[in-house]
């Protein structure tokens, strides 16, 4: 379905603008709707709403992604050489908007000054597949000590409600969601029992693992469930604000069979780092310095592919089951986050 939005004050932004304000902005559009992915995106225009340029949220993703900086300008990760249709050439302008492939299909419309007139967008959703969530949650929590000797760690309370219910918050806002297998095993009937008290409108099902299979050995036992849908596994102790449409939309128009969530994690070395060449000779020296890395952020997108490369029962950790679908040819790739995000699993963070 093709949408028109004649009032497009909320997507334009300032060719003067940071990457962190356009990051702000479009956080805010279409807050709290479960399709707000789809609005996802801002036109770069003059004060006189001159077209110069379009960013979405993927465009600022790669962008971070590759070294950039939300201190950086817009220009930077922007498309300056935007597509765009012409005021009155509705048919021409419908054709145009049905080749674009990106995330986010939207074609701004300007008049003969290039000034901004509307915007079309296609509402495509429906032409997506539907995913399965696995959210995992069986581990022992060791890390935690004494706290969880009763309580599962996704049970465990962090301001104000359990771990696992951030979890299922993310989950709910999904367009794409059909469905949720719940992977337990340390102290499996708290984590059935909470499930059971909440209401949810997605259906859900639980398998047990008999013994500690690892990180991803959850998925050898849906095999036989002979599931078809791409895999959106979750660990259970994630707290994030990502809108996991996001990384469904960008996984679909990459077509990966898998997608790792990554997330910016920065430790500063407390001692002069040395610069050096080949051959010994110094080249420099940085006091203390800052190390910034993207690490595994505990959300993978997963096509059903990976569940016919597993063993029955099999005891296997993620990076061990995507590097084995990398080496067979399976296509992988990383999806930046830079909304906020923690892995709850150290005492100090229930402080």
């Amino acid at each position: 379905m093709i949408k028109k939005i004649n009032n497009f004050s909320n997507h334009l932004i300032s060719p003067d603008s940071l990457i962190k304000d356009a990051m702000q902005k479009i956080n805010e559009l279409g807050a709290g709707a479960l399709q707000s992915i789809m609005y996802k995106f801002l036109i770069i225009a003059d004060t006189n709403n001159i077209l110069l340029g379009t960013i979405t949220d993927g465009d600022i993703r790669r962008f971070l992604l590759h070294g950039g900086s939300i201190n950086s300008s817009i220009k930077e990760a922007a498309m300056l050489k935007p597509r765009y249709g012409i005021k009155g050439k509705d048919k021409e302008n419908l054709s145009l908007l049905g080749s674009i492939s990106n995330e986010i299909s939207f074609l701004p419309i300007i008049d003969k000054n290039n000034k901004i007139f509307d915007v079309l967008v296609s509402d495509a959703e429906d032409k997506d597949k539907k995913v399965t969530v696995i959210l995992m949650a069986g581990g022992f929590g060791k890390r935690l000590g004494k706290k969880t000797i009763n309580t599962p760690k996704p049970l465990l309370n962090y301001n104000g409600k359990p771990i696992i219910d951030y979890v299922l918050d993310l989950i709910k806002k999904s367009y794409y969601v059909s469905k949720i297998i719940i992977s337990t095993h340390y102290l499996s009937e708290e984590v059935e029992k909470h499930f059971k008290s909440k209401k949810l409108d997605i259906p859900y099902t639980f398998i047990r693992e008999d013994k500690p299979l690892g990180t991803a050995g959850c998925l050898s036992l849906i095999s036989e469930m002979k599931e078809e849908n791409d895999l959106l596994v979750i660990n259970g102790d994630v707290i994030t604000n990502l809108h996991i449409d996001s990384l469904i939309k960008s996984h679909n128009l990459t077509q990966n069979d898998a997608t790792i969530s990554a997330a910016k994690y920065s430790h500063s070395i407390p001692f002069g780092v040395l610069k050096y060449n080949n051959d010994g000779e110094f080249v420099g020296l940085d006091e203390k310095p800052d190390i910034n890395q993207y690490v595994s952020a505990g959300i993978y997108l997963l096509s059903s592919k990976f569940l016919s490369i597993l063993l029955p029962n099999e005891e296997i950790d993620m990076p061990e089951l995507i590097n084995r679908g990398k080496e067979i040819g399976f296509k992988v790739g990383v999806f930046a986050i830079h909304e906020n995000w923690s892995d709850i699993g150290r005492p100090e963070d229930f402080k």
